[in-house]
């Protein structure tokens, strides 16, 4: 075994980016001192979220940032970068799109 993994989904909540950090550096301390008290020492401990990455703990040795690094418009959304902050941008003709009641199949 090589270390211990973890995932804060519920940072993606719209108030739930501090606390989730909070939760999951509880959950991966718990975690290693129980792998610790077997004699096994986790080498990794890893977790973090785009959302979460400002609050990330002190129990994390990787962080998994995913978009951090360009920003998005759900990130945005969820306060953890603001519109300036986003590097990329798409700028697209739409050339078709869903009807009320589904798909048009008609090509």
């Amino acid at each position: 075994m090589r270390g211990i993994f973890t995932f804060p989904g519920h940072s993606y909540s719209p108030t739930g980016r501090e606390q989730s950090a909070r939760d999951e550096d509880q959950a991966l301390g718990l975690a290693a001192d129980s792998l610790r008290s077997v004699g096994v020492q986790p080498g990794v401990v890893s977790g973090g979220s785009t959302p979460s990455a400002a609050y990330a703990g002190a129990e994390l040795n990787e962080l998994r940032p995913g978009v951090y690094v360009f920003g998005d418009a759900q990130q945005v959304e969820l306060g953890a970068c603001g519109l300036e902050d986003v590097a990329l941008t798409v700028c697209a003709t739409v050339v078709s799109h869903a009807r009320r009641e589904g798909r048009d199949r008609r090509g």
